[in-house]
């Protein structure tokens, strides 16, 4: 369809994107305005005239948020690739001009990834890139994708995060969780699966609720009334290993924290009541990644 000639706020057809895109973005005008350094009235003039120019509502205005509606949800995608893809124009052109990408890698991730996933692709990636630096972020996931936003990192790698739809995101690995035990603890010895009523019997060391975000893990644990003397801030699956292998009790690990040589440590599948946990690469939509950056993901999703 073709567009009318005439538009209001033609001149400025890149501030009504970004007026659309930060509102559905923050759920607000003000804060859309804010973003913009504009005031609110000029960002609700944008928005009203970007939806008489494409002759359909946008947003569903409500008291409590505004929230895009089916051809608003459609029209931000497409303006958060365009949008991403016009901010990292500069420094695309500057990697043109010069022919060269900045040597620095940065990766935002949480300290199981990078004590057990990351070193094993990172000595790939050194061995092709031997000049590049990485830097790696240990943060929360919440404080990553804030990041991500910022251009502070190039990408993201978090199991079982929910990125904002207009990142782009991709499962690269998927691990079970496991019961950890000490090699003499009486279910160590048992035959057949461990049940959870098994469990119950014996106090629980696991890693923080933040790490493990899983809502069927939780309710497992209010239901049965797991006994958890130990509760860890910051922590990780290496002090859950220790600890369990202090005979202070039974651990619930990722199995990519499984550790094959230690012959004090016994691990039991338990998938049966857990579902796996998903690993996923996020980084921006429309944006063209550094040449290293592009490298890097390569190297991990293995192509």
């Amino acid at each position: 369809m073709k567009l009318p000639k005439q538009f209001y706020y033609k001149k400025n057809r890149l501030q009504q994107l970004k007026g659309f895109y930060y509102t559905v973005q923050t759920g607000s005008v003000s804060q859309a305005a804010e973003k913009m350094g504009l005031n609110q009235s000029t960002v609700t003039l944008q928005i009203q005239s970007l939806e008489r120019d494409l002759k359909t509502q946008l947003l569903d205005r409500t008291k409590k948020k505004i929230k895009p509606n089916q051809d608003g949800e459609i029209f931000y995608h497409m303006v958060a690739y365009y949008l991403n893809g016009i901010d990292s124009l500069y420094e695309e052109f500057l990697n043109k001009k010069t022919q060269a990408t900045s040597n620095v890698v940065n990766i935002a991730t949480h300290n199981i990834a990078i004590s057990h996933l990351l070193p094993t692709y990172i000595k790939k990636f050194q061995e092709q890139y031997p000049n590049a630096t990485i830097g790696i972020k240990n943060i929360t996931s919440d404080e990553a994708i804030k990041r991500l936003y910022d251009d502070e990192v190039d990408f993201i790698l978090y199991p079982d995060i929910n990125p904002p739809s207009e990142l782009f995101s991709q499962v690269c690995f998927a691990y079970n969780p496991v019961l950890v035990m000490h090699k003499d603890h009486p279910l160590a010895k048992k035959r057949g699966e461990i049940e959870l009523k098994d469990i119950s019997n014996y106090n629980t060391i696991r890693v923080e609720k933040r790490l493990i975000t899983l809502p069927v893990f939780e309710k497992m644990f209010e239901e049965l009334k797991f006994k958890s003397s130990i509760n860890f801030e910051n922590g990780n699956c290496d002090m859950v290993k220790n600890f369990v292998k202090a005979e202070i009790g039974l651990g619930f690990v990722s199995e990519l924290c499984v550790d094959k040589d230690d012959k004090d440590l016994i691990y039991k599948k338990i998938n049966k009541y857990f579902p796996v946990t998903e690993y996923k690469l996020v980084m921006k939509n429309g944006k063209k990644p550094s040449i290293l950056a592009e490298s890097f993901v390569k190297i991990l999703v293995g192509k």
